[in-house]
């Protein structure tokens, strides 16, 4: 069980829901990375006004087979799920996304003022 509180924005949904048709195991790695989840980690994305990314390991995948994770995270326990893909499909997000993803963070800090 997590401490942390997980909100999924729908494009996380809709990339999530995608990348299940190619892996069966995707729920039982994202089970995984929820439990094991430490906002401590990731890289801050610049650009996105302070949202991370964090790789999530695959079963039986090596990096280039692996996940990446863009969330954002709030006060103590709030975490917000922005995108997922993996990474042998995209090497990194373009600008355009990168701005769609600050508007998002942005939206995030104005409901938590």
């Amino acid at each position: 069980m997590s401490k942390y509180q997980f909100t999924f924005i729908d494009s996380f949904k809709k990339e999530y829901k995608e990348l299940k048709k190619r892996n069966i195991d995707l729920d039982n790695d994202f089970e995984n990375f929820i439990n094991e989840f430490d906002h401590l980690k990731g890289d801050v994305v610049i650009g996105t006004k302070g949202a991370k990314k964090i790789r999530m390991r695959g079963k039986n995948r090596g990096k280039s087979g692996a996940y990446r994770i863009y969330y954002y995270f709030v006060l103590d326990d709030k975490v917000f799920l922005l995108r997922m893909f993996k990474k042998s499909d995209i090497e990194d997000v373009s600008f355009k996304e990168l701005f769609e993803i600050s508007k998002i963070v942005n939206s995030i800090k104005e409901s938590y003022k």
